[in-house]
């Protein structure tokens, strides 16, 4: 009787789909919903520390709330871990109201997602991390630190100095001030209606690797500025006078000197516009 004899190829084939049958390869995609909220009385006038994986992050200064509400919207992998998920809140010695989500088994699966509203009386001091969604900030006053990794930032109607790193996604800062130390890998930068610290000098860093970058001062151009593009244009109008007109300087790069500060500004591939009284 003649021996029939496979091919080793053929052979590791059958070995690794035997292997295979034995365990799930296969990704767990989050899809039961589960949310959940807590309100603390005690938390009127605080700072907030919240961190989340893969989700946004909302956080609202709204003086006609009695007291600070926190609520979460999750996404799980299995109903089981979305009956079991929770959040953690917890009020430190120093003001700083913690939040985190509580994943099931101490650990989070798959691509689950947990995303924050965090509305407070007042609000100070911010530090905000999420590993991929957005982050916004409305009102309050008090540094801010935000980081995502992928995701659009916002921070909108605040008085305090700003830190804000992205690696995907815009930056817009709004009706602000204070110092600010914006960077994205990739997304435009937008500063709209910002000025320094009432008495401070502008110390303002603004970096986009990809994008373009805009600034509208809501106050004369007085501080030394430095803005340069590899691919694209550099641009400072100055508005003067009712009728609207105005005076540009432009080029790949441009100085401008002044004594209040410093503002630098660059990007690798775009645009670069300031707008000044």
């Amino acid at each position: 009787m003649r021996s029939l004899r496979r091919p080793a190829a053929v052979l590791a084939a059958l070995a690794l789909t035997a292997s295979l049958a034995g365990c799930s390869l296969v990704y767990q995609k989050a899809t039961e919903p589960a949310s959940t909220s807590m309100v603390m009385p005690e938390a009127r006038a605080v700072g907030v520390d919240a961190k989340t994986d893969n989700g946004r992050i909302l956080i609202v200064q709204d003086p006609s709330v009695g007291e600070a509400i926190v609520s979460a919207e999750a996404k799980l992998v299995t109903v089981d871990r979305a009956e079991r998920f929770s959040i953690e809140t917890t009020l430190g010695d120093d003001g700083t109201l913690v939040v985190r989500p509580l994943w099931p088994d101490g650990k989070r699966q798959g691509n689950e997602k947990c995303s924050f509203e965090i509305t407070v009386p007042t609000l100070h001091g911010v530090v905000a991390n999420s590993s991929n969604g957005s982050i916004t900030i409305k009102g309050g006053s008090g540094s801010v630190e935000l980081k995502t990794s992928n995701g659009a930032i916002t921070i909108e109607d605040r008085v305090g100095d700003v830190r804000a790193r992205t690696s995907n996604g815009r930056i817009q800062v709004a009706r602000a001030s204070g110092a600010f130390d914006l960077e994205t890998s990739n997304g435009a930068v937008s500063i709209i209606s910002g000025s320094p610290a009432l008495g401070a000098p502008y110390d303002w860093r603004v970096s986009s690797s990809n994008g373009s970058i805009r600034i509208d001062l809501d106050q004369p151009l007085d501080a030394r500025l430095r803005a340069s593009t590899s691919n694209g244009k550099a641009r400072v109008e100055r508005i003067s006078g009712g009728d609207g007109s105005s005076t540009v300087v432009s080029g790949k790069s441009i100085e401008v000197d002044g004594s209040r500060g410093n503002i630098t500004i660059d990007t690798s591939n775009g645009s670069i516009t300031i707008r000044t009284p």
